[in-house]
């Protein structure tokens, strides 16, 4: 079994900003309009929804390994996800999905907490 160190499973947006902003960070201007339209109005984010959905994926990880779901580990990683291990070994969807599947990923225990959700838009968001 080899720990994830990095999943991500939303856009590429995400990923620079978490590299900007880390999980130490805080979103500077949380109510800025969308970079991904041309409009000057501000877009409507639903932080709450954003965030309940990401903690009930989150605490859904110990029942997808415990089930064997990869169907759950396809539906919530994105497909060009990348992952570095702590041996620096690069995961993938597919091999992640495979490893829940076959049982090479496995945990005895897995316990989550203290998570804290950042939203940065609509379409970007990370758990630390």
């Amino acid at each position: 079994m080899k720990p994830i160190v990095f999943v991500a499973t939303a856009s590429l947006a995400t990923l620079i900003a978490l590299g900007q902003m880390g999980c130490s960070g805080t979103n500077p201007n949380p109510t800025a309009p969308s970079t991904t339209n041309n409009n000057s109005a501000k877009e409507t984010v639903d932080t709450a929804g954003i965030e309940r959905e990401l903690m009930r994926i989150e605490n859904d990880w110990p029942r997808v390994l415990k089930e064997k779901d990869a169907a759950a580990v396809r539906r919530v990683e994105a497909e060009d996800v990348v992952m570095i291990y702590r041996d620096g070994t690069v995961g993938s969807q597919a091999q992640d999905a495979k490893d829940v599947e076959t049982g090479a990923l496995s945990a005895d225990s897995w316990e989550v907490a203290d998570l804290k959700v950042t939203v940065l838009d609509n379409d970007a968001a990370f758990v630390c």
